[in-house]
């Protein structure tokens, strides 16, 4: 029986950092693959890497070296926008600091979020058809259509 492509797919990523003069690296050389509806627990103690890792597969941070691929997709390769695109329909993230809007309810959080998604629905493809370039042309088209309505 064939095996589909896994959901998360590593291949000797790292992620260094320079701090000062002292060189940390927070994840190296790791390869791993996580299958679709595979459930997966990071343990580690603090400053082993786990949030870095993290930070990668969901595209917030970029390796320096290796290749992430989610679905079968390069999420290295892509530009920012793409990669927002990427977190928007793919990711779910609850991080440690909430990066809430202090100023806002959770009613007016969440109708903000509804607003913004059922304005640009009109331009999403649907995630199984994801196409990082022409998702990031229809993106820059409507904004600049909607910045001359403005």
């Amino acid at each position: 029986m064939p095996t589909a492509d896994p959901a998360i797919q590593l291949d000797r990523v790292s992620r260094h950092y320079t701090m000062g003069e002292t060189s940390v690296r927070a994840v190296n050389e790791l390869s791993l693959s996580v299958a679709n509806n595979e459930f997966l627990a990071l343990l580690g103690s603090s400053g082993s890497g786990k949030s870095t890792l993290l930070n990668l597969i969901a595209g917030l941070d970029r390796p320096s070296s290796g290749s992430i691929f989610a679905h079968g997709q390069n999420i290295a390769s892509l530009s920012s926008l793409a990669l927002a695109c990427y977190r928007r329909n793919t990711i779910g993230m609850i991080f440690q600091s909430f990066n809430l809007l202090p100023r806002m309810t959770l009613e007016e959080k969440t109708a903000q979020i509804t607003t913004v998604w059922n304005r640009k629905q009109e331009i999403l493809t649907p995630a199984g058809d994801f196409d990082a370039a022409s998702m990031e042309k229809k993106l820059r088209d409507a904004f600049t259509a909607s910045e001359q309505v403005k």
